[in-house]
């Protein structure tokens, strides 16, 4: 049970595969302003993809003042 007293689920590989499918993951590293956002940029335009900033995720946490954010 989760703390909020729900149960939590767990799922295997193949539960994941099922769901999402073989999902591409890559990862774009550098130092600040180094061209991460534009190369990020580019990929989405040409093969699609989702981009998800962890600096933005972190950034709004902050702001919101959450756990995570701290």
């Amino acid at each position: 049970m989760s703390e909020a007293g729900e149960e939590t689920k767990t799922f295997d590989k193949k539960d994941i595969e099922r769901i999402l499918g073989q999902p591409k993951i890559t990862f774009v590293l550098g130092g600040p302003a180094s061209g991460k956002g534009t190369q990020c940029e580019k990929l989405v335009e040409e093969f699609g993809y989702t981009h998800i900033s962890t600096g933005d995720l972190m950034r709004s946490e902050m702001k919101k003042g959450t756990k995570e954010g701290e």
